[in-house]
């Protein structure tokens, strides 16, 4: 641990300045990264209560009530162009379906 440095009041020396109370930091922003409020989750569901679903969502969905995971999977790899991101793109409107029921 550092040591914490206590000021004398005085303008000259070592211990010089005025003497204040430490203000508490807030969390840093890294710290914050990735996060969501409580605030944008529930507008993010608003938004989709009122919109719906895209047509390729509907699609997705329909693969997946018919067991055809694999072509599901294929038809999201299409429209975002990487795999990663599309299993995410299938665990949304799956996840939010099934809730719903």
């Amino acid at each position: 641990k550092k040591k914490e440095k206590t000021t004398r009041g005085i303008a000259d020396g070592l211990n010089k300045g005025f003497r204040v109370t430490k203000v508490a930091k807030l969390a840093s922003v890294p710290g914050r990264k990735g996060h969501r409020g409580a605030r944008k989750v529930i507008v993010r569901d608003v938004i989709r209560e009122v919109t719906g679903y895209a047509p390729y969502e509907k699609r997705i969905l329909e693969l997946l009530r018919n067991g055809l995971d694999k072509k599901a999977l294929r038809l999201s790899k299409a429209k975002v162009r990487c795999l990663t991101p599309a299993c995410f793109f299938i665990a949304v409107p799956v996840n939010s379906f099934f809730h719903s029921l």
